[in-house]
C-alpha cells in the first residue's frame, strides 16, 4: 500500500499488524510520519529504509502464520520494529513514541540507508538544515546519533518541546535543541 512517492505502509508496520488488521494498521500510524520520511528521502536523494520484512515474504501463502514469519525475520536481523512496536516485542523503552501507550497512533520511525555506514550523521545534518520544514510536518524529536547505531530516529511526540525547535534526546535528557 503506497503511502507517498517512495514509501509503502509495510515499512511503518510490523508483519503481524499488517496481516491481521483490516486496514493493515494504517489507522495506527501518525500520518505526519509519512511526510517526514518522504522529506528526508527527498533531501537525502537516495533510497531509505524503515522496516524491510516484505523482502522475506514467502511466495506461497498457504498456511502463512504472521507470528511465525515475524520470529523468522527477527532471527535473521531483519528490521521489523523500526516503526510501530506492539506487545510482541521488547525492543525499545516502554514509554517510546514507537508504542501506542494509550494513544490512537504511534509517533516514531527509525530510518536508515542500509547501503552505507554513518548515514545517521548525514540524515541528522539534513534535519538541522531543514528544521523549519521538518517541524512544519510535525517532527518534534530525534535521538542523539551518539546512541543510535546506523539509523536516525524521528518522532512527532510533543513532549517537553519548545515552539519552533526540534529536541535531540538521549535515553535520559535533551542533548541539543535545534532552533530555526
Amino acid at each position: 500500500i503506497q503511502v507517498n512517492k517512495n514509501f509503502c505502509l509495510d515499512e511503518f508496520i510490523d508483519p503481524v499488524t499488517y496481516f491481521t488488521l483490516p486496514d493493515h494498521g494504517l489507522r495506527l500510524v501518525d500520518p505526519s510520519l509519512f511526510d517526514i520520511a518522504q522529506l528526508l528521502r527527498d533531501e537525502y536523494g537516495n533510497p531509505l529504509t524503515i522496516n524491510d520484512w516484505w523482502k522475506h515474504l514467502p511466495e506461497d501463502f498457504t498456511d502463512f502464520d504472521p507470528v511465525k514469519f515475524l520470529r523468522q525475520c527477527e532471527a535473521i536481523g531483519c528490521p521489523c520494529w523500526s516503526g510501530i512496536r506492539t506487545d510482541l516485542t521488547k525492543v525499545g523503552a516502554p514509554a517510546s513514541a514507537h508504542r501506542l501507550r494509550g494513544e490512537k497512533v504511534f509517533r516514531a520511525i527509525d530510518i536508515r540507508d542500509k547501503k552505507i555506514s554513518g548515514e545517521e550523521k548525514i540524515l541528522m545534518d539534513i534535519v538541522r538544515k531543514n528544521a523549519a520544514k521538518f517541524y512544519a510536518l510535525g517532527l518534534r524529536r530525534t535521538e542523539d546519533i551518539l546512541i543510535t547505531n546506523g539509523w536516525l530516529h524521528g518522532d512527532t511526540l510533543n513532549k517537553n518541546c519548545k515552539p519552533n525547535s526540534i529536541r535531540v534526546i538521549d535515553k535520559t535528557k535533551c542533548t541539543e535543541t535545534i532552533y530555526f
